[in-house]
């Protein structure tokens, strides 16, 4: 006598039972689809999340590296006036100022320079100029150091420890009085999209 199995080897399958074989397949293919694409879209997003905060560094990065060599040294922009080692939130020394602009010595036998970062749209640039006194043709090059930047904000610690908007000390403290060349730290700070404000605070030489 044949067993139910022998049976069935010799019939084969039913068109129904072939149906839904094909249907429980077509499922679980759809949940394996879906998860994958959720594992796709989860590693896009922290890959671009891993990225942007590589560059976060980056930015803050190439800003302590000018401020640890800041230089007592003023100079000159294009339009010949003469500006202070270290200007930031500064508006009246020329067409050419950044929000933060400085000179710095240079790399081994390299004169100081003059450098710069300003907000430029939402793009947080980095301005290096071709020489501490501008003549009237130069140009500053501009390299972006950050995309999705909203808002850039310094401010500089004086000599008695007190915080100030710009940079020479305006009014009548003790820093605007003495006419200190250097702050003694830079707080810079960066509004992005979705990451709020990222502040960081930079001690200078």
């Amino acid at each position: 006598m044949k067993t139910r199995a022998a049976c069935l080897a010799t019939r084969g399958f039913t068109l129904i039972e072939v149906l839904v074989a094909l249907a429980i397949f077509a499922i679980m293919s759809g949940v394996a689809f879906r998860g994958l694409g959720a594992v796709i879209d989860a590693r896009e997003r922290i890959t671009e999340d891993n990225r942007q905060w590589r560059d976060i560094a980056m930015a803050f990065s190439m800003i302590e590296r000018d401020l640890a060599v800041a230089a007592n040294r003023p100079g000159r922009s294009r339009d010949d006036l003469l500006v202070p080692p270290f200007a930031g939130n500064a508006t009246e020394l020329g067409r050419d100022i950044a929000p933060l602009q400085f000179s710095r010595m240079g790399e081994g036998n390299a004169p100081i320079r003059r450098v710069g970062y300003r907000l430029q749209g939402t793009t947080l640039q980095l301005l290096a100029y071709p020489s501490i006194d501008a003549a009237p043709g130069d140009e500053a090059v501009t390299y972006p150091l950050l995309e999705g930047v909203q808002r850039f904000s310094t401010r500089f610690l004086d000599a008695s420890g007190n915080w100030q908007p710009r940079w020479p000390a305006a009014g009548e403290g003790p820093a605007a009085r003495r006419g200190d060349p250097l702050p003694r730290a830079v707080e810079v700070g960066v509004a992005l999209a979705g990451r709020g404000e990222l502040t960081r605070v930079f001690a200078l030489p």
